[in-house]
């Protein structure tokens, strides 16, 4: 059978000329349609994932080849053979600096997303970025100091293959836009002048979305549920400046609940999670403790050389007789008793701070297991509730026992313990809506790995996954 190329109305007095024109026309045109889905198919096996804000630097892989590539701005660079390479993640958080060197082993191609963890070093600095809001280049003594803890963690040989990134929180996260520009252009003409792999992405501020997320890869990685695939675990996040809540929901009913925006497709080691997180700016623990004690806001544009002349704040929560000098995000604040109000008052401030901020209350904090750390963590060991080295599993009505205890201390020497432990207690009970009897696994590092977002954001970086 002949299939006819001409279309019904060309004229059949036509030239053979003009037909072979008309033909070798279509036949290009077929090619070129060809040519642009080969293309397309070819880029999308080479980017396994989106290109998102977060993550311009990607590797990828391939079975026939003994080596991968980094790409970086679409240009190739060459890594390391297949086996152990290192990335370093730094975490700019409100209160300090730290920074994770991840050392990791990969015994099969990238696009076969089978990496394991071999080690990590951990290393931290205070203050944080945010305390130099008003000397943007003196913040670049802290990570010039963390930058030397990644030159002594990774073979020299692999300094120029090793990615580098830092990822600021919620403390710039409350800066001007101005303000928090500045900082992290100092920092990223550090990046820029270090022997690491870094480009124009690698400094940046970090949504707090992403934050909840890699929090919770980073405990279901570290406890091998998502190598298992067996049901994950939720997890909670304290900071000095927000905090997170994320957990995969496991009904139907709790996704449905959940109030727009909360809910987020998260892909890992090549699965899909739906996550139910969300972060909220204002709660960490050391913007509590200004809006307990009359602070509506953290630190502005406006200084006023509050360095110079501390401003006073009082609070129930405060022991009697304390007058102590406390600093954050480069204000200077003189601690006091407020002697007017009784200790428990301290309880009334926290619920009325909780309240205010109107948190969602998943139902499934009632049946799921969650690991909280950073302030979670820090404050239970103060208070005596876990071993400093171990952790411990606490229940949320021990936190409320332990603030009852300390806020009515007469002798204590804790300045910020009652006023603490009586937020957390308020923020787990009528916030998230915990029931007193609910246990919480609370780790500073699992399998000696620090229990942050650090891994989590590191995992994207050389992986590609998307939120």
């Amino acid at each position: 059978m002949t299939v006819d190329l001409l279309p019904p109305s060309l004229p059949r007095g036509r030239s053979l000329l003009s037909v072979k024109r008309r033909r070798s026309y279509l036949i290009m045109v077929m090619c070129g349609a060809a040519c642009t889905v080969c293309t397309l198919l070819a880029l999308c096996s080479s980017w396994l994932y989106p290109v998102s804000s977060e993550s311009e630097v990607r590797l990828f892989g391939n079975n026939d080849y003994p080596d991968y590539a980094m790409v970086m701005n679409g240009e190739e660079l060459n890594a390391t053979k297949l086996g152990d390479f290192f990335c370093a993640m730094f975490d700019a958080g409100s209160t300090g600096s730290r920074v994770h060197v991840f050392r990791f082993s990969r015994s099969k191609a990238i696009s076969g997303g089978d990496m394991e963890l071999v080690s990590a070093v951990f290393e931290q600095v205070s203050p944080g970025l945010s305390h130099y809001v008003d000397n943007p280049k003196s913040a670049v003594d802290g990570i010039l100091r963390l930058l030397d803890v990644v030159k002594s963690s990774v073979p020299r040989e692999l300094w120029e293959s090793t990615p580098m990134a830092l990822k600021a929180t919620a403390g710039l996260r409350l800066l001007s836009e101005t303000k928090a520009r500045l900082l992290l252009k100092e920092v990223g003409n550090v990046f820029k002048q270090s022997p690491f792999l870094t480009d124009k992405s690698s400094v940046r501020i970090m949504d707090g979305i992403d934050e909840g997320i890699f929090s919770w890869f980073t405990v279901n990685f570290l406890i091998r549920k998502l190598h298992q695939g067996s049901d994950t675990d939720g997890a909670l996040d304290l900071g000095g400046a927000s905090t997170q809540v994320t957990f995969e929901p496991q009904s139907s009913e709790s996704a449905i609940a959940a109030p727009s925006g909360f809910l987020h497709k998260y892909e890992a080691l090549g699965k899909e999670f739906s996550l139910y997180t969300h972060s909220y700016l204002g709660l960490g623990l050391m913007s509590a403790r200004l809006e307990m004690m009359g602070v509506e806001e953290e630190p502005s544009e406006s200084r006023l050389n509050y360095a110079q002349t501390p401003v006073v704040l009082t609070s129930p929560c405060i022991p009697a007789g304390h007058n102590n000098l406390w600093s954050h995000g480069g204000r200077d604040y003189n601690i006091t008793n407020d002697l007017t109000r009784p200790h428990i008052m301290c309880f009334h401030d926290a619920r009325v701070l909780v309240r205010s901020h109107k948190i969602h209350k998943p139902a499934e904090v009632h049946t799921e297991v969650f690991y909280a750390f950073s302030y979670y963590y820090d404050r239970a060991v103060d208070a005596g509730l876990i071993d400093m080295q171990h952790g411990g599993t606490v229940k949320v009505g021990d936190f409320y026992s332990a603030a009852k205890h300390e806020c009515f201390l007469k002798d204590s020497q804790e300045t910020f313990l009652c006023m603490d432990l009586a937020y957390i207690s308020t923020l787990l009970h009528e916030g998230f809506g915990f029931k007193k009897s609910a246990e919480l696994q609370l780790r500073k590092n699992i399998n000696g790995v620090e229990t942050s977002w650090a891994l989590g954001a590191t995992f994207r970086m050389v992986n590609g996954s998307t939120v």
